[in-house]
């Protein structure tokens, strides 16, 4: 599996046999909010040579936070992210965190299926149920 990026807060690869990218948060906690947009960044640049494909987000090892600054510093980047990869499946740890995510597409009026599970095989099953036709290649 290529790796695509690794850092203090994220690790990407991607999925040769199920044609999708993963994307790894770490426990790592940001120690400012302007940097959490600066590493999504890195992680959609990474992944960029795949856009279209399904993604897989595992923020199960991620400090919870509600606090605004940090959500509005990624707010744009998590939008770009829709933008360049349309399905996506989130692992959470908690049913809170599934709430907070919800929460946060909402604001976003993002209006596609927002698909948050605490089970990473029913997220790669949800993935692989939804993905569009795979091309030849």
């Amino acid at each position: 599996m290529p790796k695509l990026l690794e850092n203090d807060y994220y690790r990407v690869d991607y999925d040769e046999e199920r044609d999708l990218v993963i994307v790894r948060r770490s426990a790592t906690v940001l120690p400012q909010p302007e940097m959490g947009a600066q590493v999504l960044a890195m992680v959609l640049s990474a992944a960029l040579p795949y856009a279209g494909t399904p993604m897989l987000s595992d923020l199960r090892l991620a400090k919870a936070t509600n606090d605004p600054r940090y959500e509005d510093a990624i707010r744009p980047q998590l939008i770009r992210m829709r933008e360049l990869f349309p399905l996506t499946a989130r692992v959470v740890k908690t049913a809170s965190g599934r709430l907070q995510i919800l929460r946060m597409a909402r604001e976003r009026k993002d209006s596609r299926l927002s698909a948050v599970f605490t089970d990473e095989a029913e997220a790669l099953a949800f993935l692989e149920a939804n993905r569009p036709p795979r091309s030849r290649k």
